[in-house]
């Protein structure tokens, strides 16, 4: 069968959070919508809770940390929809959420990704799109190039990528550009997989017409040093993958420098201190383990817990 839309929630702890979530989703989806959890290993009582409250949704058990695009791909290689709603279990979606998606895809047939802005509890706009990286603005963040700011006046922009917290995509650009790229396990796969897209002659657009809530965040609260390796790890693979080997070398140095000077003030600092700032330890802490993590051959195994093992 042929949806409309499939919904992937990916989803690890968190039973109140995907609860609130398909409580919302109850409300938008129609018969030819379907909606999947995929459980990447919690250990709360969140599949319980699911299965006994939305029977009518599928959830794929992973008993693992699969990762954010090697879960979604566990759905997108079905390729059985029109459309795919990518959904973190945080966010909170407005009853005309999937007719405006639609409507935006209708009105730009060459968008492959629609997003929504998204907005924090109070109604605060937050940031829903993104740049594409540039070497300068590895080198001199905060004095690259200006970043143009997005019009005021205007209802649908088009952005190089979005925040993946709320996207959705057509199935037809899909089949051309690819799924996630399963080698990033956490941060930077929307950004690249937007990428894809523009080089298929597609586009992303961010819709500021339709809202959605979004407490961000909270998935890596928990463990704040583990997912800065992670996002330095992924950081790293998309340099190899976007700029050509000589940049993605010299990036990949520069970065390793950076972390090493970062680490040797951060130590100054820990000492001339005795150690009583806070603020002081993290810095030094999250240096230090970047680190020992590249010193070591970055190991799989470090940055989030609980990984699959790979296939």
């Amino acid at each position: 069968m042929d949806y409309r839309f499939t919904i992937i929630v990916v989803h690890r702890n968190g039973v109140a959070l995907i609860s609130r979530c398909l409580e919302a989703l109850q409300s938008i989806v129609s018969n030819n919508d379907h909606v999947v959890v995929v459980d990447n290993g919690s250990s709360d009582q969140s599949i319980e809770r699911i299965k006994s409250e939305f029977q009518e949704v599928e959830v794929i058990e992973n008993g693992c940390n699969n990762g954010f695009a090697a879960a979604n791909n566990q759905v997108l290689s079905r390729g059985n929809s029109h459309y795919f709603l990518l959904l973190n279990n945080d966010v909170v979606v407005d009853s005309q959420l999937l007719e405006q998606i639609v409507s935006t895809f209708d009105q730009y047939p060459r968008a492959a990704v629609v997003s929504p802005q998204l907005c924090s509890a109070n109604g605060d706009a937050q940031r829903s799109s993104k740049h594409f990286m540039q070497p300068i603005d590895e080198v001199l963040p905060g004095f690259a190039r200006r970043k143009k700011a997005l019009p005021a006046d205007s209802e649908v922009v088009q952005v190089d990528s979005v925040i993946g917290a709320c996207m959705a995509v057509r199935a037809s650009a899909i089949n051309e550009a690819g799924i996630l790229d399963e080698e990033f396990f956490f941060y930077f796969e929307e950004t690249e997989w937007c990428n894809r897209f523009y080089k298929n002659e597609y586009t992303v657009l961010l819709d500021k017409r339709i809202l959605v809530i979004h407490e961000k965040g909270y998935s890596t609260r928990s463990v704040r040093n583990e997912a800065q390796i992670e996002m330095l790890n992924s950081r790293l693979i998309y340099y190899r993958k976007v700029f050509n080997p000589v940049v993605a070398m010299m990036l990949t140095v520069y970065r390793v420098f950076r972390i090493l000077i970062n680490f040797i003030f951060a130590s100054i600092i820990l000492v001339f201190t005795l150690g009583m700032i806070k603020r002081g330890r993290k810095n030094w802490m999250r240096y230090g383990s970047q680190l020992a993590w590249l010193a070591i051959g970055r190991p799989r195994s470090w940055g989030l817990p609980d990984k699959c093992p790979l296939q």
